[in-house]
């Protein structure tokens, strides 16, 4: 009967080592995700402050350049914010 306590006991010991490196790994996922999602957010913010200072070019004095500027901002944004959300 000790025999079959030991092998319990061992499978018991096996299991918690499976349990704890598999929330260990969740643990890290989280914290990859986080790291993820806060670099969007701060590319997202810098875009946008990218296209506000754009939009801030006096457009009336020269509509064509403002236009162009705008548009590579918005360009510029749309495309890290892809490759943002790809990773």
């Amino acid at each position: 009967m000790a025999d079959g306590t030991n092998r319990e006991e061992q499978a018991a010991a096996d299991f918690a080592q499976r349990w704890i490196a598999a929330v260990q790994a969740m643990g890290n996922q989280i914290l990859k995700q986080q790291e993820t999602f806060q670099q969007m957010m701060q590319e997202s913010m810098h875009s946008y402050v990218q296209l506000l200072n754009a939009l801030h070019l006096p457009m009336a004095e020269q509509p064509q350049e403002g236009q162009q500027a705008f548009q590579q901002a918005f360009q510029q944004a749309s495309e890290q914010w892809m490759q943002l959300a790809q990773q």
